[in-house]
């Protein structure tokens, strides 16, 4: 075993520099305080120009609404969503569909006509809600993560092997 002080560097020559002699590196705040200290600086200059402006966080959506008249009608759109999917009722999807198909908003008609399509399948989600496919999910994402560790040398046996011996 050599020792660490005496291990050759790329250029052959030994290494005689101790841990303790190696130059630091510089403490530097983390990622995410720096973030959370930037966020708060343009939240806080945000309110600044916006008491500036004479304006309130209760102005601000009717004024958008004034700006953009296409609010209103996503805010409707997704309360009858929720309700639709909260109720589980068939007749509200009915409706829904329905209702969108003929909007004037091509997102809005684009989406109502994917349910459309699907209808059987959100029927039945509807219907039978509390069967899910989160166990299968789980067992995938398990093996997907044993994969990724293994850095993709990983056969079929080796994964098989994996999954039976962790339970």
């Amino acid at each position: 075993r050599v020792d660490r002080a005496t291990r050759r560097t790329a250029g052959g020559i030994p290494s005689l520099r101790r841990k303790a002699d190696r130059p630091r590196p510089i403490a530097h705040r983390s990622a995410q305080r720096r973030q959370h200290s930037y966020w708060e600086r343009t939240r806080k200059r945000r309110k600044r120009k916006n008491q500036r402006r004479g304006l309130k966080k209760t102005d601000l959506l009717p004024r958008a609404i004034e700006a953009y008249p296409l609010i209103p009608i996503l805010i409707q759109f997704l309360k009858d969503v929720y309700h639709v999917f909260d109720s589980r009722d068939i007749r509200a999807l009915d409706g829904l569909i329905d209702t969108y198909n003929k909007s004037d908003v091509d997102a809005l008609a684009h989406y109502a006509k994917g349910l459309a399509d699907d209808y059987e399948a959100v029927k039945n989600s509807l219907i039978y809600g509390e069967i899910s496919n989160g166990p299968l999910e789980g067992i995938n994402s398990r093996i997907k993560a044993i994969h990724r560790r293994s850095a993709g040398r990983a056969g079929i046996f080796l994964l098989n092997a994996y999954m039976v011996l962790s339970g």
